[in-house]
């Protein structure tokens, strides 16, 4: 069985982008998503 997961970097991106990009990738069939939990969470 293949799981296909979405890495949603949290060093790229902000985090409304990030949320809109998961949402997308749930839309397109992702199992599952993952990020880091690293970098401070600023919106």
């Amino acid at each position: 069985m293949t799981i296909l997961g979405y890495w949603a970097s949290q060093e790229q991106y902000s985090m409304k982008d990030l949320f809109e990009f998961v949402k997308e990738a749930e839309n397109a069939g992702f199992d599952q998503t993952l990020t880091s939990d690293h970098s401070p969470m600023v919106t």
